[in-house]
């Protein structure tokens, strides 16, 4: 695979899937997800790095390998790579403890109410002995 024909790749894969190739930036940079990208980067700018990432690395022939034996209906923009892999793993993880905390805050709202409720009880019933 030619330098050329992975640019335009990634060109497809900005106008579809514009996340993944964000995702597939942050791969290539060792960006963590939290971080913020460098100010200025745009999506020309994050395509050039990606090349270079890969292209510098020698998984030029990786990348060959995985087109010479993907299904003729299987289109590259939709292949599952260990980037975006690993970048769906995060965002599920990431998404679980999104669940979690909502579900603490839920349960600590309920178990407030129960107090406040137990303690009106208290105050507005006569003490009898």
């Amino acid at each position: 695979m030619t330098r050329e024909v992975r640019r335009e790749e990634l060109n497809v894969l900005r106008q579809k899937n514009p996340q993944r190739l964000i995702a597939t930036y942050r791969s290539a940079t060792n960006t963590p997800e939290q971080d913020q990208l460098p100010r200025g980067m745009g999506f020309s700018g994050m395509i050039e790095a990606i090349l270079e990432h890969e292209f510098s690395t020698g998984t030029e022939l990786q990348q060959v390998a995985e087109v010479a034996h993907a299904p003729p209906h299987d289109s590259i923009s939709q292949r599952i790579t260990p980037a975006s892999l690993e970048a769906a793993t995060h965002q599920r993880d990431r998404y679980l403890v999104v669940e979690f905390r909502a579900f603490c805050s839920g349960a600590a709202i309920v178990c407030t109410g129960l107090v406040m409720a137990g303690l009106y009880l208290l105050l507005t019933r006569p003490l009898s002995l």
